[in-house]
């Protein structure tokens, strides 16, 4: 399929107007009417309902957007692929759930960047429901996340358990309930083990769906909120944060999916075993910190 129709067809999504979407992509309004029109006979569905306000995706439309915006991605992803550098002989997609970041997918980038000059990375960040899909179409090469499912010729290899402890910026004790706690989305799994701790009639004042803001939040703000330990052991060392104390840690199991081809590769096993490498350690810290900080 034409490229270009795809790309206005998510201008007009997310604009919700013609015009709009032509001054975007830089072309005439007519050429937006044209290409949407000829992707709707294509696909036989009208996409969008057009009103003097403008413009409404149909059930058709939201359900051809991750088509689309897939596309997208294959069709850049292609491009950047055939246009390696002679010196990088590999492209290497990966993606990872947003709060596996800082010291998981960050330190292990670091590590194929510095020890293997041969791979060029591709790296994206998304939720889990996205990193599976991606993988099972071979959008991507591997993904780290915490929810990782079984698909055809995907296989999926156990990192380590995360533990999330509760601190805070200033020194305090166990209470039910505190009010300048924040509470950070860290997965349906550790949603469901908070709600049995919080308070039916009390909603947390700040919600992040996002580990570093959330840090960054309660540094300047003030408060307390769940991290994992390898994001602020550093601070409770430094005495910047504080491990509440007497509450459990929840713990949640990482893990690395990825493609089955890869292992017939020469590059991807040690690859990969570096990451487990890391992963042990990891696990090592984890245990050294609790026990240091008397963390459940």
């Amino acid at each position: 399929m034409n490229i270009s129709l795809a790309r206005t067809f998510l201008a007009v999504l997310e604009h919700r107007n013609f015009n709009r979407a032509a001054e975007i992509l830089n072309v005439t309004q007519s050429t937006v009417t044209m290409r949407i029109n000829s992707l709707e006979d294509r696909i036989g569905q009208k996409l969008f309902l057009r009103n003097r306000a403008g413009v409404e995706p149909t059930a058709a439309g939201w359900a051809f957007r991750p088509y689309a915006e897939m596309l997208i991605q294959v069709w850049q992803q292609a491009r950047q692929e055939v246009t390696l550098p002679i010196e990088r002989s590999t492209l290497f997609r990966v993606g990872a759930e947003p709060g596996l970041w800082q010291g998981v997918m960050e330190d292990w980038v670091l590590k194929i960047t510095q020890e293997r000059p041969g791979i060029s990375l591709l790296i994206e960040n998304k939720t889990a429901d996205n990193l599976n899909a991606c993988l099972a179409q071979g959008i991507y090469d591997a993904a780290l996340m915490y929810d990782a499912r079984p698909r055809t010729n995907v296989a999926f290899d156990f990192l380590y358990d995360e533990q999330l402890v509760l601190v805070s910026t200033t020194p305090r004790g166990r209470t039910a309930w505190h009010p300048e706690y924040t509470y950070v989305e860290w997965g349906p799994d550790f949603r469901m083990e908070h709600a049995k701790l919080q308070p039916e009639n009390i909603t947390p004042p700040v919600t992040i769906n996002h580990g570093s803001w959330a840090l960054q939040w309660i540094e300047r703000r003030g408060g307390s909120a769940y991290f994992p330990i390898r994001m602020i052991e550093d601070k409770v060392e430094r005495g910047e944060l504080y491990v509440v104390p007497g509450i459990n840690a929840f713990s949640r199991s990482v893990w690395i999916s990825y493609l089955e081809r890869l292992m017939q590769s020469e590059w991807f096993p040690p690859v990969l075993q570096d990451l487990q490498e890391m992963a042990r350690l990891r696990s090592e810290r984890n245990v050294a910190f609790k026990k240091r900080w008397n963390v459940k």
